[in-house]
């Protein structure tokens, strides 16, 4: 039996999305903020507990436990564009306390060259959940938007089956259960059209109650093929499913779960005795309703049925035990299938490359390299393409331990978050159109030093 506690504490002033023409034109550093009463809260505190048995060919795990998050985000997407006198700036408070239980059986049979190995499990989670919605002045409250407490309760049921044949085979079937329960109240404000008027108008504080459920089927399928031991070729088909927000379903009184389904073709080969690894892959996914980010509300907004295809490639080379290097390169086409639009925020290129020593008399070091390429925006902007390097350096004996990282080395300028919008940046100032970013981390150097007792 193994018990478990983690949490921590986070008090941070966060960067404004800021204009990027405003950072092109040097009227401010891409850490700095228009709004300086931007900040972010986060209390977290895990507990949990597991239990594992194995006898003869029957394995069971079951694991217990209970997580409280509190999170308080004040941020300002468009400064001054909505509200010209007190400004856009919105809290977004989430208080919630989450407990579960999730737990398997695994049998494992053998007969003649086949083995069959059965798996059956269970998870349960419920979330008791307080949140609000409001538009803020320096972190003060003028208007509440929404606030909701509500519960939501999962519970799902899976089957797994794997089926070695002969060696060069084997088959993987599985089909998962679930339901979800969303239960509420609260008050949230309301925009609708005035027949006297032609006009829309808000109404404040409407009370909401909502008490629903939702269900679905996912299914799973992959066969590997081996015609020798150093190759595998593989096929695999699943469903799954998204949760609805409880916000959403307050909001639309709808309790539809969005499916996604997959498909992967590929293969993956082990050469010169395991010192060359290499692989490759193609796969589409179909996610029925997408989302993506509102200036507006600071958050996300269904926008469709969405369609990403891609290839994926790796490479793993190890000529000692010692010496590690890798890369993987991966390009994805991500679009809405009801207009053919690109996805926002989406790169069709990254790449990832990592050179990794451990040696046995305890140097260690690694330099890793990731790079996105361009990206679309709506309005028909775009965001640049960028490759960051980090690098870690350390030394480990039996009782110390020293090790330096260096995020950034090269000092590269990118951006983490990008999106595209207008907002008013100044309170009497004109509106502005085009790319709104977050930035990537400068370069920045870590020391840690470690001791065993």
């Amino acid at each position: 039996m193994r018990f478990l506690y983690a949490g921590y504490s986070v008090r941070s002033k966060a960067a404004d999305i800021l204009p990027k023409q405003y950072i092109d034109s040097d009227l401010i550093s891409r850490f700095n903020a228009l709004d300086n009463s931007n900040k972010v809260n986060v209390d977290r505190h895990i507990l949990g507990v597991t239990y594992e048995l194995k006898k003869n060919d029957i394995e069971t795990r079951i694991q217990a436990y209970y997580n409280y998050k509190d999170t308080q985000i004040f941020s300002n997407y468009t400064f001054y564009y909505y509200n010209p006198e007190r400004g856009d700036q919105l809290e977004q408070s989430d208080s919630r306390h989450y407990t579960g239980l999730q737990g398997y059986i695994r049998r494992i049979f053998k007969y003649n060259q086949m083995e069959f190995s059965t798996e059956g499990g269970i998870t349960l989670r419920s979330d008791f959940v307080d949140q609000t919605q409001a538009n803020t002045e320096d972190r003060t409250r003028y208007n509440v938007m929404n606030h909701y407490n509500f519960n939501e309760t999962a519970l799902g049921a899976y089957l797994d089956e794997r089926i070695t044949m002969f060696r060069w085979i084997k088959i993987i079937l599985g089909i998962r259960y679930d339901v979800i329960w969303y239960n509420g109240d609260g008050e949230q404000d309301k925009l609708e059209f005035d027949i006297y008027t032609n006009g829309s108008i808000t109404t404040q504080d409407n009370p909401v109650n909502f008490s629903t459920y939702a269900q679905t089927v996912s299914p799973k399928a992959s066969v590997i093929f081996s015609p020798v031991k150093e190759l595998d070729i593989f096929l695999n088909y699943g469903a799954g499913f998204v949760s609805s927000q409880a916000r959403h379903i307050a909001w639309q009184n709808d309790n539809s779960i969005p499916r996604v389904t997959g498909g992967e073709i590929g293969s993956r080969a082990r050469l010169l005795k395991g010192r060359l690894n290499c692989a490759a892959s193609a796969w589409i996914a179909e996610k029925e309703s997408d989302s993506i980010f509102d200036s507006e509300f600071g958050t996300s907004i269904p926008r469709g049925k969405s369609r990403r295809t891609g290839v994926d490639f790796e490479i793993r080379v190890s000529p000692w035990t010692w010496l590690y290097v890798g890369t993987d390169v991966n390009y994805v086409k991500a679009r809405f299938v009801k207009d053919d639009e690109p996805i926002p925020n989406m790169s069709e290129w990254l790449m990832t490359n990592v050179i990794s020593v451990i040696h046995p008399d305890g140097y260690k070091g690694a330099l890793r390299g990731r790079y996105l390429g361009e990206r679309k925006h709506d309005l028909g902007y775009r965001s640049n393409e960028y490759y960051v390097v980090d690098l870690l350096m350390g030394y480990e004996f039996s009782c110390f331990s020293i090790a330096l990282s260096v995020e950034n080395i090269f000092d590269t300028v990118w951006y983490d978050s990008v999106f595209a919008y207008t907002s008013r940046p100044e309170e009497d100032g004109s509106e502005v159109e085009g790319l709104h970013v977050t930035p990537g981390t400068p370069r920045m150097w870590r020391l840690r030093v470690g001791a065993k007792f």
